[in-house]
């Protein structure tokens, strides 16, 4: 079994007890796993987007993360230590927790559009929520990117015609299930083995981040 979803420990010890084949993560990461996984360094990831939007001038980054999943914990950790590592200040309403969806994007966006300063820049945990984020911004009549950049992480098919189009952090998908396929061949004929492996991940720039405005 591939596993292309998230589940959580428990879910994970419930399949494992009612199956007797190898089963492995391709694209996910669970805490505390044992399983063979492959795919992306998810907080490397957050770190490169978020240092990209400061490289160009943003301060005030707001992130959107799920709080269900280890992704999003993981894409959080990234997102705290690029702002930490440029001395930026990440204040309470700075982190917004939301489903990972279009709609998810929304909601997260209602949020920080309330403050009086809103941010200049946002980090979204996933494509859905960027896509959401920057479709309330535009019913608002914020213009992205002029007054707002926004960035998203999967380089879903979206991304790349949503208007605009927006910058995001690309996972080798191909190279991800390729080397699964090649993981589980490996699992079926040694089942001890512990394959694991990160593959490199590069940043899609887009339409939908520029330099901070100073007007």
């Amino acid at each position: 079994i591939i596993l292309l979803h998230e589940n959580t420990s428990e879910e994970l010890d419930e399949l494992l007890q009612r199956v007797s084949v190898p089963v492995l993560l391709a694209s996910v990461n669970v805490a505390g796993s044992p399983l063979p996984c492959v795919g992306i360094d998810d907080a490397k990831a957050a770190y490169d987007a978020v240092s990209y939007l400061i490289r160009i001038g943003h301060e005030r980054i707001a992130g959107v993360f799920g709080k269900s999943y280890t992704l999003g914990q993981l894409r959080k950790n990234g997102y705290l230590q690029a702002m930490a590592d440029a001395g930026l200040p990440v204040g309470g309403d700075s982190v917004i927790y939301s489903d990972c969806s279009i709609d998810g994007g929304v909601k997260a966006a209602q949020k920080f559009t309330q403050n009086k300063s809103i941010p200049t820049a946002v980090f979204c945990v996933s494509d859905e929520i960027a896509i959401g984020v920057m479709d309330y911004l535009d019913k608002l009549g914020y213009r992205v990117p002029e007054d707002v950049s926004v960035f998203g992480v999967d380089d879903i098919y979206l991304a790349g015609i949503f208007r605009p189009r927006l910058s995001t952090v690309n996972q080798p998908v191909d190279e991800i299930g390729v080397q699964a396929a090649r993981m589980l061949v490996e699992l079926i004929k040694n089942p001890e083995a512990d394959p694991r492996l990160v593959l490199e991940h590069s940043l899609t720039l887009r339409d939908s981040c520029a330099p901070v405005s100073r007007s």
